[in-house]
Formats: C-alpha cells, structure tokens, sequence
C-alpha cells in the first residue's frame, strides 16, 4: 500500500481545497510494508505487518513509513494499535494503544502524544510516547514465533518458550500481539485446570500443542 498526500487528485486546486482527514483501518489482516504519508491516520487491529525482518534481523526493514521522501527521515501516518505484530521497524507521527508486538525500533516523531500500554518493544533505540506496562527486548528477554514465514502452520504466533510476560502481559492479562484476542492465555490455563480436577487419581495428561 502506497498512499501520499496528494490523495490522488490530478488537480492541484482540488487537493489544496480537501481538508479531510482519510483513515486506513486494518482489521485481523496480514499486510505487507505499508508506505503511507502523514496526511492520513492508521488503525491496526489484530493485525500482522511484515515487512519480511524477523527475529535477529538488525536493523530490519521498514514495516510502517512515510510514502515520498527520505524514509529514514520523514515520518509515516499516526498510528493507533489494538493487537499487532510488525516484522520490522516503523516511522510513525505518533502512536496510541496496546497490545502490540515491535520486533525492531519503534520511533514516533511526537513523543508527548499517545500512550502505549502492554505491549513489547524492541528497545533498541526506540523513540516512545509515555508508555505502561511494556516489555523491552534485550538479554534476557526471549521472543520468537512458531513461524516467521507468510502461509506456514503458526506464522506469526508466539512461541510456547518466549517470556511468559508475552503471553500474561497484555491486555486483559492474556497474550500481546496480532492472536491476542484468541484469548489463547486464558484457554491453556482453563483447560491444564480442568485436566487437574478431572483426571484420575496417578494420571498425568500431556498436552501437544499442533501449531
């Protein structure tokens, strides 16, 4: 996706005389790099942008940026998240919501607007708005998928060994990222307790997730 501020008008009067605002909402979607000027607003909900830069790839590719100019410099779309993975950096105006997942740097060009809350960032050098509840990656902190590869069992889902706050500290105390609102958490809890109410006396149930 490639949207610049010219909102597609041939005529130079007409795009002077929108005042409009367009807002881009994706909803449980899997997209590739988005390249979307600031004139716009963006809304990722359930969502997975891969811009093909997994875990370990430094600095990583641009997942979210601006459309002309510089992407190292100018600065893409404000940005509101409710669950998300990016595999891959983004450059935003700024940023708002939780639940999400940064593999790489995070930077918000306006600082003082927004708030992230229960989310894990990369910590590498990210520029963020005030923030709650996050997770920074760094020694220490494991993270990695079942699969980082589009159309593969378990692409973009956390691994069972990554830190357990991916998993218990996002919203609602359940799983951060994209499946977060799966509620996967609260399911291998409420059924591991059922397992041990109803098993029989000496017998041990071993659960094999598929994916």
């Amino acid at each position: 996706m490639r949207l610049t501020n010219t909102y597609g008008f041939s005529n130079p009067a007409d795009e002077l005389a929108f005042d409009q605002t367009p807002a881009i909402e994706l909803h449980r979607s899997i997209t590739g790099p988005l390249e979307i000027d600031d004139g716009y607003s963006l809304e990722l909900t359930g969502s997975v942008v891969d811009a093909r830069s997994g875990v370990g790839d430094t600095p990583g590719e641009l997942a979210v940026r601006a459309a002309t100019g510089d992407p190292e410099i100018e600065w893409g779309p404000p940005l509101t998240i409710n669950g998300m993975t990016a595999f891959g950096r983004m450059r935003v105006q700024s940023v708002t919501g939780d639940g999400g997942i940064w593999l790489h740097r995070l930077e918000a060009h306006d600082n003082q607007k927004g708030c992230i809350r229960f989310s894990y960032v990369s910590g590498d050098g990210d520029r963020l708005p005030p923030h709650h509840g996050l997770v920074f990656g760094g020694p220490g902190v494991r993270i990695a998928f079942t699969s980082e590869m589009f159309g593969e069992p378990g692409y973009a889902q956390l691994l069972l060994g990554s830190d357990r706050r991916l998993f218990e500290g996002g919203p609602g105390r359940d799983e951060m990222g994209a499946a977060g609102y799966l509620r996967n958490t609260h399911k291998w809890k409420n059924i591991n307790i059922r397992y041990r109410e109803f098993m029989p006396v000496g017998i041990r149930p071993i659960l094999v997730p598929v994916t």
